[in-house]
């Protein structure tokens, strides 16, 4: 069994092209660092959005063994394959990882290892999708994430180092300045969360086209 699982987790054969391309590219950055790749169709909570699904898939890749199990949202894909994420969890405490930007703690790319106390978070996450203030909440999973980081496990929470460049999220996309500056700043990975598939699929295409990693 691989020390690390990237696990994800959409609608596959039924998704918009963009997730083609990101699922395409997290397994070719698993197969080259000897990683594990779990992706899946399955809604963990049917009646609700599949974004909720990420806590369970999470947790079931740690109880296949994994030492740490890296999530990654549909929409965000590996783009540097220089950047080792074994070296990188390798050497950092048994807590989780995810990076805080402008809107605050970002649930679209983060690291779990396999302890106790992450068990008790997953749980405590999982079950918010139950409450009215996360499921109606303008980026639901995300903001139940924020809360117990926040809140019951800010002991728990660590920000990946500064040079590693963990995640750069694009919102909208401009052509030749942030293309070029995406390049320049080497992020491991990109997030885009856009609700247009076209325009999603055509940075994700762009960036490939431009050997961004």
């Amino acid at each position: 069994m691989a020390k690390i699982t990237i696990c994800t987790v959409a609608a596959y054969g039924t998704t918009p092209a963009f997730v083609t391309l990101t699922d395409k590219r997290k397994a070719e950055y698993c197969f080259r660092h000897d990683i594990d790749y779990q992706r899946s169709s399955v809604n963990a909570h049917p009646e609700e959005a599949p974004n909720w699904s990420k806590f369970q898939a999470v947790r079931e890749a740690l109880k296949a063994g994994a030492k740490w199990a890296v999530w990654m949202d549909a929409d965000a894909a590996p783009m540097n394959d220089r950047k080792d994420l074994d070296e990188l969890l390798g050497g950092m405490p048994q807590r989780m990882v995810i990076q805080r930007n402008s809107e605050g703690w970002d649930g679209a790319v983060f690291a779990m290892p396999n302890t106790e106390r992450a068990f008790k978070m997953l749980d405590a996450l999982d079950a918010t999708y139950t409450l009215r203030r996360f499921r109606h909440a303008r980026h639901t999973d995300h903001t139940a994430i924020a809360y117990y980081a926040d809140t019951d496990f800010q002991d728990f929470i660590q920000e990946p180092p500064s040079y590693f460049g963990w995640c750069q999220t694009l919102n909208i996309y401009a052509r030749g300045r942030e293309l070029n500056e995406y390049q320049h700043h080497r992020s491991w990975c990109l997030h885009v969360p856009n609700k247009k598939d076209r325009l999603r699929e055509a940075i994700f295409n762009e960036f490939l086209e431009n050997d961004a990693r």
